[in-house]
C-alpha cells in the first residue's frame, strides 16, 4: 500500500531511484506473503489497506464525513479506484464530481428514473465510478445558478424547463448549497442561497478547501480494527467537527458525549472576569449537575490566575490569533481576498440593506414626518455602530468569528446539535446566543400568511384601532401561526416556567409564546428582559438587533434607570443580523438591554423561559428590576408572585432537581429562600392602609412591584 500512495504522490521520482525500489520490493513480499495463506481476516485487512490509501491520498476526515468508513466492499473498491484515478480531491476530483451530482439531480427531478440529491447527496458506486467522472463536463455557470437562485427559476433539462415549474410548490427543497469540502447538497428545508452561517462558498477557496482536507492525515496509523467498522468509533477519532454533525436531536438524552468540545475550553479570561463573560453552575451558589449532565472529559483548574481548562481524550484545539478589531457597519465591503470572518460576510451581505435603513431615517428626520423619534432610532443604528463580535466552536460548520474566546465576544453562534451538546452538559450562558436551526416549516410562516390569519372570525376580538396607531410600534398577539419551537425549548432544564406557569393559568396569562408583527421602520425604543430569558424565531424577514453587554453598563445602570426608553447607548452597542429561522436567545437572569429594528415586516415567534440550573440569578434579576423600577417587558410581571411561591413549593420538594449535590442542597436551599425572601419585601403597604396615595411609587408615577397586592390587578 506505501508504495502505491509513493506511486501517486511521486510519479517521477518513482521511476529509477533505488530507495523507492526497496519499498516496492518490500509491498511486493507482502503481497505475495499475504496470497500464500488465505487467512478469515484477510477482508478486513484488504478493508483496512484500502481505507487507509483513500486517507492517504484525501483525508482521514472525508473518510469519516461521508461515513466511508461503513461503506461495503464493493463501494470501498469504488471509491479507492477513484481516489487512484484523482489522488488530489480539490482540483482533480471536486469539479468533475460536482457535475456528475448536478446532472443526476436535474436528471432525477425531470423525469425520476434517478435519486435527487435529496434522497442521495452521494452515491459511490455511481457518482465515483471513474469513468462516468471522465466524461463529465464540469459546467461553472449551470452550478452558480443553483448555488445562488432563490426563486427556482434554474433548468432541470436541455430544453431548459424551469424548477419552478417542476416544482412549483417544494422547488426551495431543490435548490443547492456547497458543504465545507466543497461538494454540491442541497439547501434542504431552507430554500435560500448560501449564508455566512452555513456554508462558505462565496469566500471557500480551492487552497482553503485543501487545508481542510490535511488535516487528519497523520491519524492514519490510529484507525481502529476493521473488524469494529460497523461499531460505533472511538470518540478521539472522530474529532470535533464530526461528533458536532452527528449528534442526534431525536434522543437529546444520547447526544451528551466526552467527544463534545464544551464552551468553556475556550474560556480565555482572568479568574475574577469569569462572572462577567462565563460561568460554571458552581458559581454564586449554583450546584453542579451529575455527571451524566456534564462531559467527565473535561476537568477545570485554576494557574495564575487564567482559568483554563483541559479535555482528556480530545485532539488539540487548532490554534486561533490574537483578537481582531472591531469594525462599522460604515467599513467598506472586505475584499474576498482572505478567508473571510462571519461578520465580514454579513458586512458584505448586508451593507446595502443598512444602508438603505440610514439613509430612510435621516430622509425621514429631515421631513419631520410627526409621531416618528428618527433621533432614537439612529442612537441605536448609525455609521459608527459596530458589529458584534462572534464566537464560534474550532471545526464546526460555522464561519468562523473574530472573537477568539467567549470572554471576548459580543455573541455566540451555535448549530443546532452545538448548542443542545452544550446545554446538556451543564453549560450557562451569560451571553446572547445565535442559534442556526433547519426548521421543517421553514418558510411557510410570512407576514402576508399572518395578516390572512387575522382576518379569521377567531381573531375578531383583536382590536382594529392596534394596527391604525403608530407603525413604529410593533404589535404583540397571541400565537396565531403555530410555528414549529426551537429544540431549545425541549430542554427539561428551559421547560421549569411553563411548569409553573400552568400552576398559575388561571390567575393571569398562561401563553408561554406570542407572535410579534413588526412593520417596516418598527421600533418599540431599547429593552431589558431581567425577569427571564427569551427566545425569539425570525419567521420572516430580516432584524437588527443592538444589543449592550453586561460589562459595558457597570457604570451606566444609574443613568439606565433614570432615563429609561430615552437611554442613549453612546456608542456601546453592537449590531446583530437576525435572518430567516435565526433563534436568538437571551439568557435568563442577564441584564442585556437591546433595541430592535425592521427594515423590512418582520414576523416573529417570541417565548419565555427560566433556567433551573440557574435560578438564584434570575430570581437576583427580578430583585434588582423590581426595586430599580427599570423598563422591563411586563407580559409575567403580574403572575409573578403566586409563581415565585409555587417554585418555592416545587423547590422543597425536590431540592436534587437544582442541586445535584447532596452536600450542598441544604446551602443551596437556604440561598434560595433568602432570595424569595427579598422578592416578598418588595410589596408596599398602601393596601394595609386602604389608601392608594400612600404608595410611594404610585406617588412617582412609576408602577407598584408584582408583589403590591393593591395594584397587581390593574396592570
Amino acid at each position: 500500500m506505501l508504495g502505491t500512495v509513493a506511486k501517486i504522490a511521486h510519479p517521477v521520482e518513482w521511476e529509477g531511484h533505488p530507495q523507492w525500489h526497496n519499498i516496492e520490493l518490500t509491498d511486493d513480499a507482502d503481497e505475495a506473503r499475504d496470497t500464500k495463506k488465505r487467512k478469515r481476516s484477510s477482508n478486513q485487512a484488504s478493508r483496512a489497506r484500502n481505507l487507509a490509501l483513500i486517507a492517504a491520498l484525501w483525508s482521514l476526515e472525508l473518510v469519516y464525513e461521508y461515513g466511508w468508513d461503513r461503506a461495503g466492499q464493493c463501494q470501498i473498491h469504488a471509491i479507492r479506484a477513484c481516489a487512484v484515478r484523482f489522488p488530489d480531491f480539490v482540483h482533480d476530483l471536486l469539479p468533475q464530481l460536482n457535475s456528475v451530482l448536478l446532472q443526476r439531480h436535474r436528471e432525477a427531478i425531470a423525469d425520476g428514473h434517478l435519486k435527487t440529491l435529496n434522497e442521495a447527496p452521494l452515491q459511490p458506486l455511481r457518482d465515483l465510478d471513474t469513468g462516468i467522472l471522465d466524461s463529465a463536463i464540469p459546467d461553472e455557470d449551470a452550478e452558480v445558478q443553483w448555488l445562488t437562485s432563490i426563486t427556482g427559476d434554474v433548468p432541470v433539462n436541455a430544453s431548459r424547463t424551469m424548477l419552478h415549474d417542476v416544482r412549483p410548490c417544494h422547488f426551495h427543497k431543490y435548490l443547492l448549497c456547497k458543504d465545507r469540502f466543497g461538494m454540491l447538497i442541497v439547501r434542504g428545508e431552507f430554500g435560500r442561497p448560501p449564508t455566512p452561517a452555513t456554508t462558505e462558498v462565496a469566500s471557500r477557496s480551492p487552497c482553503s478547501i485543501q487545508v481542510a482536507l490535511n488535516r487528519g492525515i497523520e491519524q492514519i496509523t490510529h484507525i481502529s480494527p476493521m473488524s469494529s467498522l460497523n461499531e460505533p468509533l472511538p470518540s478521539h477519532l472522530l474529532g470535533h467537527a464530526h461528533s458536532l454533525f452527528t449528534a442526534s436531536v431525536t434522543d437529546l438524552s444520547a447526544s451528551t458525549s466526552s467527544a463534545f468540545p464544551t464552551i468553556t475550553q475556550y474560556l480565555e479570561v482572568p479568574h475574577q472576569d469569569v462572572d462577567e463573560s462565563w460561568r460554571s453552575p458552581a458559581d454564586d451558589g449554583r450546584c453542579a449537575r451529575p455527571a451524566r449532565e456534564r462531559s467527565p472529559s473535561v476537568s477545570c483548574h485554576l494557574s495564575a490566575g487564567i482559568l483554563t481548562h483541559t479535555q482528556v481524550g480530545l485532539p488539540p484545539v487548532p490554534a486561533r490569533g490574537p483578537d481582531e478589531g472591531d469594525f462599522t457597519i460604515a467599513s467598506p465591503k472586505i475584499s474576498p481576498d482572505h478567508q473571510l470572518r462571519m461578520e465580514e460576510i454579513l458586512h458584505n451581505q448586508y451593507q446595502t440593506l443598512i444602508a438603505s435603513y440610514l439613509s430612510m431615517l435621516e430622509s425621514g428626520k429631515s421631513q419631520h414626518e410627526a409621531g416618528v423619534d428618527f433621533d432614537s432610532r439612529r442612537q441605536w443604528l448609525n455609521p459608527a455602530t459596530s458589529w458584534a463580535k462572534i464566537f464560534t466552536l474550532p471545526n464546526s460548520r460555522l464561519t468562523r468569528g473574530k472573537a477568539q474566546s467567549v470572554a471576548n465576544a459580543d455573541v455566540l453562534y451555535f448549530t443546532s446539535d452545538e448548542f443542545l451538546n452544550a446545554a446538556q452538559a451543564g453549560e450557562i450562558f451569560l451571553k446572547p446566543v445565535v442559534i442556526k436551526e433547519q426548521f421543517s416549516d421553514s418558510g411557510m410562516h410570512t407576514v402576508d400568511g399572518f395578516i390572512r390569519l387575522l382576518q379569521d372570525k377567531a381573531c375578531e376580538s383583536v382590536q382594529r384601532r392596534e394596527f391604525n396607531a403608530d407603525i413604529s410600534m410593533p404589535h404583540r398577539l397571541r400565537n396565531i401561526m403555530d410555528a414549529h419551537r426551537p429544540l431549545l425549548t425541549m430542554l427539561p432544564r428551559y421547560r421549569i416556567l411553563n411548569t409553573l406557569k400552568a400552576k398559575v393559568q388561571n390567575s393571569g396569562r398562561s401563553d408561554s409564546s406570542f407572535n410579534v408583527l413588526s412593520l417596516s421602520g418598527s421600533f418599540p425604543g431599547p429593552q431589558l428582559c431581567s425577569s427571564s430569558g427569551t427566545w425569539i424565531r425570525n419567521l420572516d424577514g430580516t432584524q437588527f438587533y443592538t444589543i449592550v453587554a453586561e460589562s459595558a453598563m457597570e457604570s451606566e445602570w444609574a443613568n439606565f434607570v433614570q432615563a429609561g426608553v430615552a437611554w442613549d447607548p453612546s456608542g456601546r452597542e453592537r449590531l446583530i443580523v437576525l435572518e430567516r429561522d435565526d433563534v436568538l436567545l437571551i439568557p435568563p437572569g442577564s441584564r442585556i438591554v437591546h433595541a430592535v429594528q425592521s427594515p423590512v415586516d418582520c414576523l416573529v415567534d417570541v417565548g419565555r423561559i427560566w433556567d433551573e440550573l440557574d435560578l438564584l440569578k434570575t430570581l437576583r434579576s427580578i430583585r434588582w428590576m423590581q426595586g430599580s423600577q427599570t423598563p422591563d417587558d411586563e407580559s409575567i410581571l403580574c403572575q409573578l408572585p403566586l409563581i415565585i411561591e409555587e417554585l418555592l413549593v416545587l423547590a422543597k420538594a425536590q431540592p436534587a432537581r437544582f442541586c445535584a449535590e447532596p452536600s450542598s442542597q441544604a446551602e443551596w436551599l437556604l440561598m434560595f429562600e433568602h432570595a424569595v425572601s427579598d422578592l416578598r419585601a418588595l410589596g408596599c403597604r398602601c393596601l394595609l392602609q386602604n389608601r392608594e396615595g400612600s404608595c410611594d411609587r404610585r406617588r412617582r408615577n412609576r408602577r407598584c412591584t408584582s408583589w403590591c397586592p393593591a395594584h397587581a390587578s390593574s396592570r
